[in-house]
């Protein structure tokens, strides 16, 4: 049988208040032992990694962002907070603005905005792409309803918020979209 001190020693999980394990040899020697009251809880959950703690902060932090921006109340205090860390910043030089750069160091942060601002185009043209490839091959909800491109007045709008896009000109989606208005209104 495993008594508490064994699992003590054994590292289980400690709760509890120290307690004087017994009284009358308490009195009778001069020596005081004292003893742990023991519960051994099995129902701990493990330790969590670091990146399961940091998902969870993100994530966390996201929802939080989230309750903000969809409140028009807090979405102004949160912008102007924001302004007066950047000009808080500003005043203690951490930051610095682009006419107070050397010429090296607006080279570097002007490189930084190209790599950010490329980065941004790229997800926007997956992330494009990928409502058009959902939007063409859902099928329609029910049988009686037809797919959207079969509808006129929605194909036409399409052709033009398409054909009005930039970038889009010449490439083979807006060659395709052309193809089919031209078949489909003829």
């Amino acid at each position: 049988m495993v008594t508490p001190e064994d699992r003590l020693w054994k590292g289980g999980n400690v709760t509890g208040k120290a307690q004087i394990s017994n009284i009358s040899s308490f009195l009778n020697q001069p020596s005081c032992y004292l003893c742990y009251h023991v519960e051994y809880d099995d129902t701990m959950p493990p330790k969590r990694s670091r990146e399961e703690i940091l998902r969870r902060k993100r994530e966390a932090e996201k929802t939080r962002m989230l309750k903000i921006k969809n409140d028009p109340i807090k979405l102004p205090e949160y912008k102007e907070k924001e302004k007066q860390k950047y000009l808080k910043k500003i005043e203690k030089g951490q930051r610095k603005r682009i006419n107070q750069m050397t010429d090296r160091e607006k080279r570097s942060t002007r490189r930084k905005w190209r790599e950010y601002s490329s980065t941004y185009r790229q997800k926007k043209v997956v992330e494009h792409h990928t409502e058009n490839f959902m939007r063409e091959t859902t099928p329609p909800l029910s049988d009686n309803e037809p797919h959207r491109e079969n509808i006129p007045h929605i194909a036409e709008e399409e052709y033009k918020r398409r054909k009005e896009g930039v970038g889009n000109k010449g490439s083979f989606e807006t060659d395709r979209l052309n193809k089919r208005m031209h078949t489909f209104l003829n």
